[in-house]
């Protein structure tokens, strides 16, 4: 490699590293991720980046982290539904929503896998996300005969508060009632760009 070979490989690096200390610019291209690969690679790359994924609204969604709506969800009984209700905003007219569980929801808070003692640690940043998207204000765990609830402290239910009290009946079997409502986010949260993921969360 000659010397202007060096230098175009160079200002090649420069231009793109320069792209990346712009907050907006940064932000589109991780946009255009995944959000699996945006918490798992992206915010390991260094600080700088993290801190991109960190203070992106858009991003803090698709990933769980921030509700997209202003309050939680609240189930509404209904004995004309098939269910016997559905979840809505605090509006009685508004039409039911469509709620996103967590993509990990099975593995790390059920139990249906072993997850490594690297994820189960207490300060894991997946007991902060979201159990849903939506967010919802309260689900109900069932456990054999008994059913616990869990309620929302802020801005809805998250993963750590339901596998807190999951952990609690380690041997048994448990479920959330009326979780069969919910949609899976699993292959958006793996194949889609964030930023088409995030549209098809706030489609309601």
């Amino acid at each position: 490699m000659n010397a202007i070979e060096v230098t175009a490989t160079e200002s090649k690096r420069c231009a793109c590293e320069r792209l990346f200390d712009v907050f907006e610019l940064a932000e589109a291209v991780f946009l255009e991720l995944p959000p699996q690969q945006v918490l798992i690679n992206v915010q390991r790359v260094n600080r700088a980046w993290q801190e991109v994924v960190n203070n992106s609204m858009p991003l803090q969604q698709a990933l769980f982290f921030r509700p997209i709506t202003s309050e939680p969800l609240q189930f509404v009984q209904s004995f004309r539904e098939n269910r016997g209700g559905s979840w809505r905003f605090r509006c009685e007219g508004d039409q039911a929503a469509t709620v996103y569980e967590h993509p990990l929801l099975g593995q790390l808070v059920m139990d249906q896998l072993q997850p490594s003692s690297a994820v189960v640690r207490p300060e894991a940043s997946w007991r902060k996300q979201l159990l849903t998207q939506p967010p919802v204000s309260f689900v109900t765990l069932i456990t054999g005969d008994v059913r616990a609830a869990v309620k929302a402290k802020e801005v809805g239910v998250t993963m750590g508060s339901v596998h807190a009290l999951v952990e609690l009946s380690p041997t048994s079997s448990t479920a959330i009632s009326d979780w069969s409502m919910w949609q899976s986010y699993l292959h958006q949260w793996r194949q889609y760009p964030a930023a088409r993921a995030l549209e098809m969360l706030k489609t309601n």
